[in-house]
């Protein structure tokens, strides 16, 4: 599989190979998507750093974090961070924070944040995402703002004084 994703010349078969590695789900299977990270075809750069994304593991998350600082492609960057909340490292607050306030195509990075911070369940992101939500929610679809709201109404959950999320939610009613 290794040999089809750095050399096969169709995508399709360079693509599933990534996604088959990060089914096999072994430390063989992440380090062959590691040495695989030199894709020239932005389809395939996808499936691999979502692949590489699918492992818990702190390679996978400096892999990641490496790649994002370099990365251009909106949809790829947003597998990126995605993958990096799944850390729950509290180094990555600042870049979540920067994500969270960027504008993008159809603001897939800052849905992207909006995901990463959920899934981190630190209340510390509460005050900028509610912040965010209520300057810009008007730029955000149905579809982003509701894991956004779902995101507040979680991270509201485990803080003591429930009322600031209460009321941003209740205001959207």
């Amino acid at each position: 599989l290794k040999n089809a994703l750095q050399h096969d010349p169709f995508y399709g078969v360079r693509s599933e190979a990534a996604t088959a590695l990060r089914k096999i789900h072994t430390d063989d299977a992440l380090q062959a998507l590691l040495d695989s990270r030199s894709q020239n075809d932005p389809r395939v750069h996808y499936y691999l750093m979502e692949a590489i994304g699918g492992f818990y593991d702190p390679r996978a998350f400096d892999a990641e974090k490496k790649a994002l600082t370099d990365e251009k492609n909106p949809s790829i960057a947003s597998a990126e961070i995605h993958a990096l909340g799944n850390a729950g490292d509290s180094a990555n607050r600042g870049l979540f924070i920067s994500y969270l306030k960027s504008d993008s195509y159809r603001n897939s990075l800052a849905s992207a944040a909006i995901a990463a911070i959920a899934a981190s369940h630190d209340t510390n992101y509460l005050p900028p995402l509610i912040d965010t939500l209520k300057t810009r929610s008007h730029e955000f679809s149905a579809s982003q703002l509701s894991p956004a709201f779902t995101a507040v109404a979680e991270l509201g959950r485990d803080e003591e004084n429930k009322d600031a999320p209460r009321e941003f939610l209740a205001g959207f009613l």
